[in-house]
């Protein structure tokens, strides 16, 4: 998991939080939660790889994945 904002659910309690964060590492999910900028996703048919940098570094990195979900923010169902 990418994340700009430092942690996991930036929004919600930071205890519980933690705890998810917690339980999907022991699951095998890893996170990098200092992405200052994303700067290109790239898609072809064997992979997808993301372009970003690091707030800790002023290097730009590329990673490969087998997908990419965008989770580009919220809006409550309240309708």
């Amino acid at each position: 998991m990418y994340a700009r904002r430092g942690r996991v659910l930036p929004k919600e309690d930071e205890d519980v939080a933690d705890l998810l964060q917690a339980a999907l590492t022991k699951e095998g999910v890893s996170f990098l939660l200092d992405v200052e900028e994303y700067m290109q996703a790239s898609l072809t048919p064997e992979e997808v790889s993301l372009t970003y940098k690091r707030r800790s570094s002023s290097d730009v990195a590329t990673q490969s994945f087998d997908a990419i979900l965008v989770a580009a923010g919220r809006k409550p169902n309240v309708g």
